[in-house]
């Protein structure tokens, strides 16, 4: 996914620089959520990963 994972304060991407990373884990169906408020406004400055793992 090539969507950045950082917000400025002004809700603007700036970069992608969170990861996940597994060993001795089968990780699929990657998501990024965006981190924001009702209004629109950011809730943090870095986007939610989310992953699902099973044991290999």
């Amino acid at each position: 996914m090539d969507l950045p994972t950082q917000r400025r304060p002004a809700g603007m991407p700036v970069g992608r620089i969170d990861w996940f990373f597994t060993r001795g884990l089968a990780a699929s169906a990657p998501a990024v959520l965006p981190a924001v408020l009702p209004d629109g406004g950011p809730s943090s400055d870095h986007e939610v990963l989310t992953v699902t793992v099973h044991l290999k």
